[in-house]
């Protein structure tokens, strides 16, 4: 199956999920409503592979004064601050229900975390209101709230389907990010290694829009947000870079991040943003935000000239996602071995935690874990992270052998999960494909790394590639690959044959299979890589770690 076709089945699925969480469609579109009406957002939705959404859908949504809207989720969280302020540092009002179930813009209210049961908050004043999630970072939404009687701009069931096309948006995106990881290992100088692990998935380098002119403007050009990781700030900076052109020699112009459109209030914790044109007409302006990632649809940038009036504008969004889990889901690595686990995500909090009671039916007692146990892990008592934000990181060396289960107690109602074996030392490497990862033996001659034939032949058919040992003959069905160049076999070399045709040799050695305890046939790991990539198999060696797409991926399945 190709990954484009799984990327929208997955989506597919979770948009079903969203779609029946909505509300049914109301009956009135841009009419006026003579009772309060009730509203529906989504927080975020997740899919089967643990890809999650991390937006509220709709982004954005205008109701009426005395109107409530249902905010419906399972273990995120509702922060509404006072308006113009802050969200404060992840964790540190995400926990527990606090302010009512009523919102006027003075003070804050929370939901606390959210399990089956939506949080209804009433908003009673009209304007403009934020709201974050303290438990996916960077994640926002906008209520806008008219005059009590005022004709709604869309109904329920336009929101369902703006809903869902920004989570498609999202899902998307985080399914992309999710095929491109790839397993890392570093070798260490006193001969073993460390295996770095992502938690959560890495969000774009940045995001840059096109600046369109207003109200007969020629002011035209650019604006750049590019992320400043500092695990010392939790609530996490941007870099604004702004780029005009088409200005009044002179002339000085402002720029400001706002809510919701052009009118819309401005955004907190943005530094001033000015410049003065040069006799081109150009200027440019450099500032920060603080947010631990750019929200989807709600940011507007506007520009200004001296008379205040808005002269350009774009809308700064980009996909919103996170990742329930760890990448790859398990590991397979030797006593004395270290594992560095690495929040390379934006929109999620997570945290690192064993437990001698954690097995699949159990749920963690550390909501909010803090650090414990030392760096060194023999497998007896407990070790923990502390919550782990943007550009943090936790590491662990195991000098015990056996299998571990790892969870981030966050994410317990994601399950969010990790396996790691560890086996006795060994001459190996690693293998990893997607979630999958287990080790091999290996020979080291001169520069050539060698492995068991029939390991490698296991390897191949795991990851997708319908592979079996005749003879000294490696057959392989690819039904997906049209031509091959055709090779003459070379005596007492192992011949590659792909749909009856061989395409290419390799040399063996002959070595003790410690996993079987018998001699075996060995072949170069590069050998193999060559083979694969000219049947559209695109591995990777480095000399420690064979990398792999996942099964599904494969053109030859």
């Amino acid at each position: 199956m190709q990954s484009g076709s799984r990327v929208r089945r997955i989506t597919a699925i979770a948009l079903g999920i969203l779609m029946l969480m909505s509300p049914a469609p109301l009956a009135f579109a841009a009419i006026n409503s003579p009772l309060p009406v009730n509203w529906t957002v989504q927080a975020g939705v997740q899919a089967a592979d643990g890809v999650f959404a991390a937006a509220f859908l709709p982004n954005s949504i205008t109701i009426d004064a005395g109107d409530s809207v249902s905010f419906s989720g399972v273990g995120q969280s509702i922060y509404l601050p006072p308006v113009g302020k802050l969200m404060p540092p992840p964790w540190t009002s995400s926990l527990h229900a606090f302010g009512g179930d009523v919102y006027d813009g003075s003070h804050a209210v929370a939901s606390g975390v959210l399990t089956t049961v939506p949080y209804r908050l009433t908003f009673v004043k009209p304007g403009t209101y934020v709201y974050f999630d303290p438990v996916h970072p960077g994640m926002e939404g906008v209520v806008i709230v008219q005059a009590a009687g005022s004709p709604y701009p869309f109904d329920a069931s336009s929101y369902n389907s703006v809903a869902a096309h920004e989570a498609e948006v999202d899902l998307a995106a985080g399914e992309q990010a999710l095929a491109k990881v790839r397993a890392k290992v570093m070798d260490n100088a006193n001969g073993t290694r460390t295996y770095i692990e992502d938690v959560d998935l890495p969000d774009a380098d940045g995001v840059q829009t096109a600046l369109e002119p207003l109200a007969g403007s020629a002011i035209h050009g650019s604006v750049t947000l590019t992320p400043q990781p500092n695990a010392n700030d939790p609530n996490g900076t941007y870099a604004i870079l702004v780029q005009l052109a088409g200005g009044r020699a002179g002339d000085r112009y402002v720029g400001e991040l706002r809510y919701a459109g052009v009118a819309g209030p401005s955004v907190p914790g943005v530094s001033t943003l000015w410049a003065t044109a040069d006799a081109q007409g150009r200027a440019v302006f450099q500032g920060t935000v603080r947010s631990a990632g750019v929200p989807q649809g709600v940011w507007e940038f506007v520009v200004l000239n001296a008379e205040r009036q808005s002269v350009a504008a774009c809308s700064v969004t980009a996909p919103a996602y996170a990742y329930a889990g760890y990448v790859p889901a398990s590991l397979t690595i030797h006593v004395g071995d270290s594992v560095a686990w690495r929040e390379v995500g934006v929109h999620g909090v997570h945290a690192v935690t064993y437990e001698a009671t954690n097995t699949p039916d159990a749920v963690s007692s550390l909501m909010v874990p803090t650090a414990s146990g030392s760096h060194s892990f023999d497998g007896i008592g407990n070790v923990s992270s502390n919550v782990l934000t943007s550009g943090s990181s936790y590491s662990l060396t195991f000098d015990e052998a056996g299998v571990y289960r790892f969870a981030s107690p966050i994410d317990d109602v994601y399950h969010a999960v990790m396996i790691v074996n560890v086996l006795p030392s060994a001459n190996r490497i690693s293998v990893v494909a997607g979630a999958l990862s287990t080790t091999m033996p290996a020979q080291r001659i001169g520069k050539a790394v060698f492995v068991p034939l029939q390991s490698a032949i296991v390897w191949m058919n795991a990851i997708g590639v319908s592979s079996r040992i005749h003879g000294l003959n490696v057959v392989i069905h690819a039904p997906a690959v049209a031509t091959v160049s055709q090779q003459v076999p070379i005596e007492g070399m192992v011949h590659f044959a792909v749909n009856g045709t061989i395409i290419g040799n390799a040399l063996t050695e002959t070595a003790i299979d410690p996993d079987t305890g018998c001699k075996a046939l060995y072949v170069c790991v590069n050998d193999f890589v060559n083979l694969l990539n000219e049947i559209g198999v695109h591995t990777s060696f480095d000399g420690s770690i064979w990398s792999a797409p996942p099964a599904s991926t494969q053109p030859t399945t």
